[in-house]
């Protein structure tokens, strides 16, 4: 689906006369729908940057907190001349560590340097997070992929529990932070936020992932914050108000 849609955009923008400077996309456990691309997509990605001369910008975020499955090479790994590839210490050591970092081609990294209005990254965050994650990263990391996991399991069955009789459709994604619901038929969206607020949960519009327009009839849960039986209490009410929102 990735790779068809951008083959779509790459082929309008050259019919237009225009040329895409940059694919970026999200391949590890993507924001806000979840799923991973297949090694074969990977290679299709790619493919279609050698095809349209364009880079690529890989954002991989979540790409450290896997609960299940094989790890896959990143676009970087597979092409180090055309990719990009950008991550951050934010989802594994704390979302006040704005760090990030890049691999790109030595040439470019002058060039992104130039963007940094601020005099660079802060000194001493960076240390604490460089000596702390040398020594600790793989035991911390491995403890965040249980946190989250058991996060993710206790959303996915409060959901169902409520949920198992209607067409409903909720991803499991391997990773990363977040679920994404298709509504079940009849679902009225009005009716939903109303019941949600009443409820005191909190979820996003699918539409407001659509900036041309889609995304109607689903919704993004996250599970980074709240503790496991928080979760799943907040899957129960989600789902609920969900019920109630069907006509």
């Amino acid at each position: 689906m990735v790779t068809a849609v951008a083959r779509e955009q790459l082929a309008r923008l050259r019919r237009e006369g225009r040329r895409c400077k940059l694919i970026y996309t999200i391949v590890n456990f993507q924001n806000p729908a979840g799923p991973t691309l297949s090694l074969e997509r990977r290679h299709e990605l790619i493919g279609l940057a050698r095809e349209y001369d364009t880079l690529i910008l890989e954002d991989d975020a979540y790409g450290e907190l896997r609960f299940e499955g094989k790890p896959l090479p990143s676009l970087y790994a597979l092409d180090p001349a055309r990719v990009i590839r950008a991550g951050t210490v934010s989802k594994i050591l704390g979302a006040g560590f704005r760090l990030g970092w890049l691999c790109a081609d030595p040439a470019m990294i002058p060039i992104f340097q130039s963007f940094l209005f601020g005099g660079g990254v802060n000194p001493f965050a960076s240390r604490v997070a460089t000596y702390y994650l040398r020594d600790h990263m793989a035991e911390h990391v491995a403890l965040l992929v249980n946190v989250y996991r058991a996060k993710r399991d206790a959303m996915l069955r409060g959901l169902w529990e409520k949920l198992r009789d209607t067409d409903v459709e909720i991803s499991r994604p391997e990773g990363g932070f977040f679920i994404w619901i298709k509504l079940p038929t009849g679902t009225d969206t009005a009716k939903l936020f109303d019941g949600a607020v009443k409820a005191r949960v909190q979820y996003t519009a699918g539409t407001s992932f659509f900036p041309n327009g889609g995304g109607e009839r689903h919704i993004r849960l996250a599970f980074s914050f709240e503790p496991p039986e928080r979760c799943y209490e907040g899957a129960r009410l989600i789902a609920q108000a969900i019920l109630d929102a069907r006509s």
